[in-house]
């Protein structure tokens, strides 16, 4: 089962906008303290618990790093201007030697060069645009940076569409109002009731 901390935090992001920072925290210590009691008791929750554990100094569910760590090792400038070209002439389209570096915010210089790295920090700077100009849009801009760094998809045909959509929309959409209630209007303003008078012969 895979269960990624990013969504862990899109969660606890999403409860600080909507309801404030002292009823996420009391949320987040209500839902933590019962989870880690039962993983104790029953030991359940490996996949939960697995991903915060310390392995050599580092989290067990911080695989990014250690991608980044690749980039840096196999990087030159004709990786930086083409990517990793080269290796897109093998049966398998990949070079298993240089590691993984499938999902980081390397990934897409690493795989499409300079070309993919400025389809990447247009989308950035785009959503960062969003969340500091559109102020009812801004929990969806920054979710959307956060799972773009995670999972740095954007220069991909159907990817790159929903998120380029989805950033269009937000910086030239309006989110939706509410309908105003009509206002009411006092008893004693209202017009008093035609009379007829009759003429008495």
């Amino acid at each position: 089962m895979a269960f990624s901390l990013a969504h862990i935090l899109v969660t606890v992001i999403y409860f600080l906008f909507r309801i404030g920072a002292l009823k996420t925290a009391a949320l987040v210590a209500a839902v933590l303290i019962p989870l880690a009691q039962l993983a104790i008791q029953v030991g359940k929750l490996e996949f939960l618990v697995s991903r915060f554990s310390i392995t050599d100094e580092q989290m067990a569910g911080d695989n990014r790093s250690n991608q980044l760590e690749n980039f840096f090792a196999v990087v030159h400038p004709g990786m930086l201007l083409f990517g990793d070209a080269e290796c897109h002439f093998r049966p398998d389209r990949s070079c298993d030697e240089h590691g993984d570096i499938s999902s980081s915010p390397a990934t897409p210089t690493y795989r499409g060069g300079i070309v993919a790295l400025m389809v990447q920090l247009g989308a950035h700077i785009g959503l960062i645009l969003a969340f500091i100009r559109k102020r009812p849009f801004r929990l969806s801009a920054l979710t959307l940076i956060l799972l773009l760094l995670q999972r740095p998809f954007s220069e991909f045909s159907g990817y790159g569409y929903i998120t380029f959509l989805l950033l269009f929309l937000m910086l030239n959409g309006r989110a939706p109002r509410r309908p105003c209630r009509p206002a009411s209007v006092a008893s004693d303003q209202l017009p008093a009731p035609a009379t007829t008078q009759h003429q008495q012969h």
